[in-house]
């Protein structure tokens, strides 16, 4: 064999190792990679002698911190009237037949903005160790627990009570009728990350188990083929780290890992939250922190720290006047 034959088919195995010892990365993760990943993977990769070897850098938490915030809208706002309950039902739905509540924007004290869903992109896969999920808070029985009663997914009155509902994959979730007629709850679930979907019949006063079997990139919609005014979201996650803000626009997510860097997304009614525009403004501990396409990027964190994030939504740019 040739000289050059011979240094070319070296240089083709020399490949081949350094791919078999670093390149074992999932065909989803190749096609979401960003700007961040091939940073993390360049950073990885070290060149010596003319050989390509892996340098494990990837960071361990050095703690825990808490993530807290407040959605709040700025402005005047106007509430879209219900729809008009319709068919045999109608009576049940509506008694005194006047229009149903629309859900879409739901605003408490001090314009705090309602069923907002925030949770933990990246990293993309949390281990499941003590130094990333802190044990004593997110117990082994959480993290397998049925959501039932009044941890449930109810409807009543023709309307999902939960407007949106944020739940881990591993967990099962009891589907809920508190109305005397039948309903259908069907749920779009994401083939992207693997939550089922499904579309059971669930009778008067009864309820059926519902188990997501894999998560989704965001929250999807639920809804009922009989009663086509019913809505509403879900998420499904793979970790613990996500909140839905309350009927005030707050949310707490205690103990996420501090000393690594963390991206969290957030979404209202399908929705990603950005700055362009100026349709969100976000500040961190009181200082501006970017956020787009609903990305929101944290370093620096130390363990005991207490992040407060303050989203000031424009009424008029997000067209709720």
């Amino acid at each position: 064999m040739s000289s050059w034959k011979r240094n070319l088919s070296g240089i083709g195995l020399l490949l081949l190792a350094g791919c078999l010892a670093g390149c074992q990365r999932s065909v989803a993760d190749a096609l979401d990679t960003d700007t961040d990943s091939a940073l993390t993977i360049r950073q990885q990769l070290e060149v010596t002698g003319g050989a390509t070897s892996v340098v494990g850098t990837t960071a361990e938490p050095t703690g825990f911190a808490t993530l807290s915030g407040t959605f709040q809208v700025n402005g005047s706002f106007k509430l879209k009237p219900g729809l008009l309950a319709s068919g045999e039902h109608a009576k049940i739905c509506s008694p005194d037949g006047s229009l149903l509540t629309n859900r879409g924007l739901e605003v408490g004290e001090d314009n705090g903005l309602a069923n907002v869903a925030i949770w933990l992109t990246k990293p993309r896969k949390v281990p499941e160790t003590a130094a990333w999920i802190n044990p004593e808070y997110y117990s082994q029985e959480q993290r397998t627990a049925e959501l039932t009663g009044k941890d449930g997914f109810d409807q009543k009155n023709c309307m999902f009570l939960t407007r949106t509902f944020a739940m881990q994959s591993t967990q099962k979730l009891q589907i809920i009728n508190s109305d005397p007629v039948g309903h259908n709850t069907k749920i779009d679930g994401d083939p992207g990350g693997g939550a089922a979907g499904a579309n059971p019949n669930v009778g008067a006063n009864s309820n059926v188990m519902y188990a997501p079997g894999g998560y989704s990139n965001r929250p999807f919609q639920v809804s009922c083929s009989i009663h086509k005014w019913m809505d509403a979201w879900m998420l499904v996650r793979p970790n613990p780290f996500f909140a839905v803000s309350d009927a005030n626009g707050k949310f707490e997510i205690p103990y996420i890992p501090a000393g690594v860097k963390l991206e969290f997304r957030v979404s209202h009614e399908g929705s990603f939250l950005d700055q362009k525009n100026d349709r969100v403004v976000l500040k961190l501990n009181g200082e501006r922190l970017p956020i787009k396409s609903g990305r929101i990027k944290l370093s620096g964190i130390n363990p005991g720290d207490v992040l407060d994030l303050k989203f000031l939504l424009d009424a008029k740019a997000n067209d709720w006047q």
